[in-house]
């Protein structure tokens, strides 16, 4: 790799062991792609998650701050494990959110703004288009790709890295050539809302397989909420960190600017009975039990949150019925400060803000059935040995309070 003398001092330690240690790893991840050389990024989003991490994490993190780590450009936070307004609450999981609270200590020391979401679009972060920058949460990757026409691969533990240097590995995302669509999947059913958007994101992930998708058919252009939905879902079942969405995202204004030059693309259409087998793909469950209703993977957000207030209106959630809504700070704060987290409490509905079942510490046991409208969480609990309904919102509703699955 070819890299500048500022960047080689990084590498030899003069420049201290952090950013030593980031550029070693920025170099080996650059040199396994064929990179030719590191290029600056604009913003990092860090993944933190201590039930993934552990204390070994921790201790890497506490490491870097002790001896002189400072992230040197903007860098939000991922997910928790925990829900911090609820910290100590439970003596059988101190002990490891001590190490959650920890790593997060590490990270706003060195300098990360304390996001702690999946979903930073919520908060107005939002990259310039052919910009590049280093995003760790997978769903991110194709919402800031295609819809913003900003530049990220999938990022891991580099993520980290880039923080501590501004650099990444140039490869992948980052070359233009590389992001165009060579698969063309023409949609022939309307497709509304966010619960619907789940569905089409992991067909379309299916229906993509290896091949960049370039999607026709849409009848509109799709709102915030259900363009995040889509990209978790299709981020979920693919690899891919791109798509194209004709008329809608940034680099496909036509088919023709988004569609590889001279290739000619195979097509797929997907109609409602494509998104009819997409649903009953997650359905692990074979009675009428349910335990645990999540929304909000991605993060709800304060609209979200309304609806599901609306839908529920007066009725009151089964007390054999766990139900969380997934929000980060920002509109949990904002939902307690105009009372509709109150107006949701007494009704059974937790706000769980800065985390997610899928990482919380706090885990739903094994052989438990969990109800969702959101496809990454029901791909992803699968692996939990949790059971799982996948279904709209408003049968996540009437099924909690009913307190069985009203399919």
């Amino acid at each position: 790799m070819n890299l500048t003398a500022h960047q080689q001092e990084m590498l030899d330690g003069t420049q201290g062991w952090p950013r030593q240690l980031a550029t070693r790893m920025l170099v080996a991840v650059g040199r396994a792609h064929a990179a030719d050389r590191l290029i600056p990024v604009h913003s990092v989003h860090l993944g933190l998650s201590g039930a993934s991490m552990g204390e070994a994490g921790m201790r890497l993190f506490e490491t870097l701050a002790a001896r002189g780590g400072r992230f040197v450009v903007p860098t939000t936070l991922n997910i928790l494990s925990m829900d911090r307004r609820t910290a100590g609450a439970s003596a059988q999981l101190r002990d490891l959110e001590s190490v959650q609270t920890r790593i997060a200590d590490a990270c706003l020391a060195m300098g990360a703004a304390p996001s702690f979401t999946c979903n930073p679009f919520l908060l107005g972060v939002t990259p310039q288009r052919d910009t590049s920058v280093a995003w760790n949460e997978s769903a991110t990757a194709p919402y800031v790709n295609g819809m913003l026409g900003a530049r990220t691969n999938r990022e891991g533990a580099t993520a980290l890295a880039s923080a501590l240097t501004g650099l990444t590995a140039h490869y992948g995302m980052h070359i233009p050539r590389n992001r165009f669509g060579t698969r063309l999947i023409v949609v022939d059913t309307p497709v509304r809302g966010p619960d619907m958007f789940n569905l089409l994101g992991g067909a379309v992930a299916r229906a993509a397989e290896a091949h960049i998708p370039v999607i026709e058919g849409l009848d509109r252009t799709p709102t915030l909420d259900e363009m995040t939905a889509f990209c978790a879902a299709f981020a979920a079942i693919s690899p891919l960190p791109m798509l194209h969405i004709v008329g809608v995202t940034a680099e496909a204004p036509t088919r023709a600017d988004a569609m590889l030059p001279g290739h000619v693309a195979d097509v797929v259409r997907i109609d409602a009975a494509t998104l009819a087998r997409e649903a009953r793909r997650y359905d692990t469950a074979d009675d009428t039990a349910l335990d645990v209703v999540a929304i909000g993977c991605p993060h709800a957000s304060v609209a979200q949150v309304r609806e599901i207030s609306d839908l529920l209106g007066d009725r009151v959630i089964a007390d054999t019925v766990r139900f969380w809504i997934q929000v980060n700070r920002a509109c949990a704060e904002e939902a307690e400060g105009s009372g509709l987290a109150a107006r949701l409490e007494r009704r059974n509905v937790r706000l769980l803000s800065d985390s997610c079942v899928h990482v919380a510490y706090d885990e739903i046991p094994a052989g438990r059935t969990l109800a969702t409208n959101s496809l990454k969480i029901a791909y992803l609990t699968a692996s939990h040995h949790v059971r799982v309904r996948l279904g709209s919102l408003a049968q996540c509703i009437d099924s909690a309070v009913a307190g069985r699955w009203r399919g």
